[in-house]
């Protein structure tokens, strides 16, 4: 399978000849397989502005959920060549793409999210969300800016609302969704006042089997431009971004087959620590 990189930008307003120029330098330089945006604020998105932030890569096919007013509007890009787009559904805070990978058969949904502000709207929001994903048998990869965080430790000079917080969490696990660690940077989001705030409204979420399917996958926050929102970017690129990280799925332990794997591995090891024989496992298996 062809170098995947998925983007996910807060771009704050499209209406600029300075934010489309910068969402066309970021896709001439990175190239992206899927690209999403939030928070447009255009109605319509037709050839004249596509053209403008795509520039010459314009092989992107495009669905867009334009804004209610100047609130909102929602803009997916893909490549034709790497995921075969066969349905969508658009809502005024997410579009939804089914098909899947080219030249694998893998069925994935690709989800562009902007979450409503509000606590009880953004909890509606994830009600139906899981309603139309939960019973899909594909792959899953959803990102955007879910105006709000896991836990407290990702909120600094903002207050925190547990509550929200924990309609969040419900959200993640209900679908089986693995939120990477960020690279690059804890923040995706600070304003530009003189006692600065900061949280991580924006991440992908992804299924289990696509991290089965990408074992190098990375979660990257990339430098702040134009918008106060940093875009985030999921690769499984070969960059060296951090240490990999270990992955460990507790559906192995159901497995017999692994289990003895495990015992005879560690029998005959002459290592000593946990991290050592794990990797001594994930060679065996």
């Amino acid at each position: 399978m062809k170098k995947n990189l998925f983007i996910s930008w807060n771009i704050r307003g499209l209406g600029s000849l300075d934010k489309k120029a910068a969402v066309k330098r970021l896709v001439q330089k990175l190239k992206p397989s899927v690209l999403f945006i939030q928070e447009s604020k255009l109605q319509v998105v037709n050839d004249r502005i596509f053209s403008r932030i795509c520039g010459n890569f314009l092989n992107l096919k495009m669905v867009f959920s334009g804004s209610a007013g100047a609130a909102g509007g929602l803009i997916s890009l893909w490549d034709p060549n790497f995921f075969e787009c066969e349905s969508s559904w658009i809502g005024l805070s997410f579009i939804v793409l089914l098909g899947k990978f080219v030249g694998s058969n893998i069925k994935c949904v690709l989800v562009n999210v902007y979450a409503p502000s509000l606590v009880e709207d953004r909890k509606e929001l994830f009600v139906e969300l899981i309603a139309k994903l939960e019973n899909l048998k594909s792959s899953l990869i959803i990102g955007g800016d879910f105006n709000t965080v896991r836990d407290r430790s990702k909120r600094l000079g903002v207050s925190f609302n547990k509550r929200a917080s924990g309609d969040f969490v419900d959200f993640i696990e209900a679908l089986g969704l693995s939120d990477m660690p960020p690279h690059g940077s804890q923040f995706t989001w600070s304003n530009y006042r003189d006692a600065p705030s900061f949280s991580r409204l924006d991440r992908f979420l992804v299924s289990d089997n696509i991290l089965v399917l990408w074992p190098d996958l990375f979660q990257q926050v990339l430098p702040k431009s134009i918008s106060d929102h940093n875009p985030v970017c999921l690769s499984c690129i070969g960059d060296c971004w951090g240490p990999r990280p270990f992955k460990w799925f507790e559906s192995t332990l159901d497995s017999l087959e692994y289990v003895d794997l495990i015992v005879q591995t560690c029998s005959g090891s002459s290592s000593i620590g946990i991290m050592p024989l794990l990797s001594e496992c994930k060679k065996s298996d």
